[in-house]
């Protein structure tokens, strides 16, 4: 089947113009996708369910997944696990202070994928995890 490795996609930077504390509190709530619900293509999800620790998503053609919070450092990181994905990967949003009223994020996205896998998946992997990056940086944190 090939080997497995570990393998690590970073989003680009993106600068929020609201503070690391209102940043972390919405991402660190699931809760809060309400407020971006109507940015999730349609034509790439076909069901999401949410609650503060947990979001389920039906995503074509890989099916349902979840995603889970395993860790908050507060104000710094939220880590989510995938416990049930039929690929084994963690997902990891930081944020950064800037200045008291800006701050900086990046998404990080750690995926075993074997060698067959890796060639087929890396450019659509490395595209969701800047689309999710950009679309956190747009969100009103407010």
């Amino acid at each position: 089947m090939g080997e497995v490795s570990m393998d690590k996609f970073e989003s680009s930077i993106k600068v929020i113009p609201y503070p690391q504390e209102k940043v972390y509190a919405v991402v660190s709530d699931l809760n809060s996708l309400e407020r971006v619900k109507d940015r999730i293509p349609a034509d790439k999800v076909q069901s999401l369910a949410y609650d503060r620790d947990s979001v389920t998503v039906s995503v074509a053609p890989v099916g349902k997944v979840t995603l889970s919070v395993v860790e908050r450092e507060p104000c710094k990181t939220v880590k989510f696990g995938s416990p049930d994905s039929p690929i084994a990967f963690n997902l990891w949003i930081q944020i950064v202070p800037v200045d008291v009223q800006t701050s900086k994020m990046r998404v990080t996205v750690k995926i075993n994928l074997n060698i067959l896998t890796r060639n087929l998946m890396k450019g659509k992997i490395e595209e969701a995890v800047e689309k999710l990056a950009e679309m956190l940086s747009q969100v009103n944190y407010d």
